[in-house]
């Protein structure tokens, strides 16, 4: 879709990780990724559980009050909530997020699409054009490549830079 993989990149950000099946699939392919996923707190804690059952405990790092430093070439744990209120300063070379975004509420996607996705060279997002889709109105689709997503139905696309 883009013909760069999208793994061949120093750090990463995901909005919205699932169970942590995209961070285990990248950090497979490049081990030393400095990979940050961003969620609600019970998700992390099951991505945690996941990925720590996969590598060891110290691969991994919980972003808190008492830790708000991202760990190069670990798999970094913050909460939508902690990065807003705190206004934690992220930047990744790529940014990705399968659904989730568009998912969040309005102010959630304003808040990552003001940061201009924490300014990810790479942006890959698979988007749902409902009525809960703010940022299908607000980005600038001369700059994105749309694709439909393969097997879903014409309201589901693929939005890269």
């Amino acid at each position: 879709m883009t013909n760069q993989n999208f793994w061949d990149t120093s750090s990463i950000i995901e909005f919205g990780g699932g169970y942590g099946n995209m961070a285990r699939i990248i950090r497979k392919m490049n081990p030393t990724v400095t990979y940050t996923l961003i969620d609600l707190p019970e998700l992390l804690a099951l991505q945690y559980i996941y990925l720590g059952s996969l590598e060891s405990e110290k691969e991994l790092n919980i972003v808190n009050i008492d830790n708000p430093d991202i760990v190069e070439n670990k798999i970094n744990f913050i909460s939508s909530e902690f990065l807003v209120n705190e206004n934690i300063k992220l930047d990744a070379e790529s940014f990705i997020s399968t659904w989730a975004l568009t998912e969040s509420p309005e102010s959630l996607q304003k808040y990552i699409t003001k940061l201009n996705f924490f300014d990810a060279k790479k942006l890959c997002l698979a988007s749902h054009i409902d009525e809960n889709n703010f940022l299908n109105n607000t980005l600038d689709f001369n700059k994105l490549k749309k694709e439909k997503v393969p097997f879903l139905n014409s309201l589901h696309e693929y939005w890269m830079k």
